[in-house]
């Protein structure tokens, strides 16, 4: 339902958003650190902080 919602007024539902490719290269390095061993608490609190903080920038 969404998708023709988009579709009707001739948008692509598809095309990625320049706040979606910033959201897609930094995904993957936040759960990198999370998942490494070497990792101790405060690393991993800046971490989620700094998704936490992507994830409001693409939100505004």
């Amino acid at each position: 339902m969404l998708c023709d919602c988009i579709v009707k007024p001739s948008a692509d539902p598809t095309a990625q958003t320049p706040a979606a490719e910033v959201c897609g290269v930094t995904s993957p390095g936040l759960v990198q650190v999370m998942c490494d061993p070497r990792t101790d608490v405060s690393q991993a609190l800046t971490a989620l902080l700094s998704g936490e903080a992507t994830d409001q920038c693409g939100r505004e």
